[in-house]
């Protein structure tokens, strides 16, 4: 009779350790973070401490923004976003009207990878566009500080190519 009560004992343990690991989960998943990405690797890439904004889209659209915002008018901001193709022969050619420059070719980064200039306003941007498998990606890296030399063109686009390789990475 001991015995039993002692399996029955341990089997309640399970089942209560399997129900904490279940509420921490739901509890982590309300949060919210990017598949891409992590927040410490983004403060990182944009110099300081970033908020997270994550949309969602049709058609299984992921987009993760983060934002390092120095004031109302001066931030950075690290835009990930990946969907599926449906034509995997146009995916690139379709979303180079994205470019502010001429795009040029990246070698070793997912299929078809091109990096360019994204500049909206007065806020200047370097950009990857490119595609693994079935999946389009888009790693766009803006700044509205002008005078930052950590935020200056050369290392904008060094920063997207090398956060375009991450996200590649985990798309493989």
């Amino acid at each position: 009779m001991r015995k039993f009560f002692k399996l029955k004992t341990e089997a309640l343990d399970w089942v209560v350790l399997a129900g904490l690991v279940m509420i921490s989960a739901l509890c982590n998943a309300e949060e919210g973070h990017c598949a891409w990405l992590n927040e410490a690797t983004a403060s990182g890439v944009l110099n300081g401490s970033v908020t997270l904004t994550l949309e969602s889209a049709p058609d299984d659209q992921t987009i993760c923004t983060f934002t390092n915002s120095k004031t109302a008018k001066d931030y950075s901001a690290l835009r990930i976003m990946v969907q599926p193709l449906k034509d995997v022969n146009n995916s690139i050619v379709s979303h180079k009207s994205l470019c502010t420059s001429t795009p040029t070719a990246l070698k070793a980064i997912g299929n078809e990878a091109v990096s360019c200039s994204a500049d909206v306003g007065y806020s200047r941007g370097e950009q990857v566009i490119g595609r693994v498998r079935d999946r389009l990606f888009i790693v766009a890296i803006s700044s509205t500080m002008a005078h930052d030399p950590l935020m200056a063109r050369p290392a904008l686009k060094e920063k997207a190519k090398l956060i375009a390789e991450q996200v590649s990475g985990a798309l493989f």
